[in-house]
């Protein structure tokens, strides 16, 4: 998966880890737009299900939180990232990924808004960093007027972590990997389960 190689040598311009973690925000945020910038490697997993794919990633108003953009619409995914961890295995390259690690947030006071049994919150932010009920994005109101130009759906995560692979890759190929496994496994227990993978691909291929 030649499209890895490029990006890889942007970031590791001395050679390509195994294993490497990010902790400072903005840190994160440079390595996550070189993935959001790069085509077919900007494909990220939901801790709750489902994948998309993300075009940039900003600083929003609140405190220690970054954003994440996909499509082209307004929405955006906020969360404040605990650390960033980057995992290669020394076979083909489509195996390599991106994990983002969340600290846990207390949610905003805004009622009806928590789902993915408490991971999530739906909302729609009337301007920066102020917070109200989803529903006045679906009616395109907010205290009897149409809402603002700042306005935006916003999926506001309290917990959890996303996985970012190659679009062309064999995990982001199999349709039951968007069930969030890897939420459901610790850093160490999903490299190992990938590296179990990645290691049964080569040696089909070497056989």
């Amino acid at each position: 998966m030649l499209e890895w190689v490029e990006p890889q040598n942007k970031i590791f311009p001395l050679g390509t880890p195994k294993t490497i973690i990010w902790t400072d925000k903005n840190a994160i945020v440079s390595i996550l737009n070189q993935i959001a910038f790069t085509k077919s490697l900007n494909h990220m997993f939901y801790p709750n299900g489902g994948g998309n794919t993300i075009n940039r990633v900003s600083i929003p108003a609140e405190d220690m939180m970054i954003a994440l953009h996909s499509g082209s619409g307004v929405r955006a995914d906020i969360m404040k990232p605990k650390k960033l961890t980057f995992d290669s295995f020394g076979f083909d390259p489509q195996w390599n990924y991106f994990r983002l690690e969340l600290e846990n947030i207390p949610p905003v006071d805004v009622n009806n808004s928590i789902h993915s049994k408490g991971a999530c919150q739906s909302l729609c932010e009337i301007e920066s960093g102020e917070y109200v009920e989803y529903s006045h994005w679906e009616y395109n109101e907010y205290q009897g007027e149409d809402l603002p130009e700042t306005a935006r759906p916003v999926e506001r995560f309290l917990s959890g972590s996303f996985v970012f692979f190659g679009t062309s890759s064999i995990y982001n190929r199999i349709s039951s990997t968007y069930d969030a496994r890897h939420n459901d496994m610790t850093e160490d227990e999903f490299r190992s389960y990938i590296e179990e993978g990645a290691k049964v691909c080569f040696e089909k291929d070497i056989a």
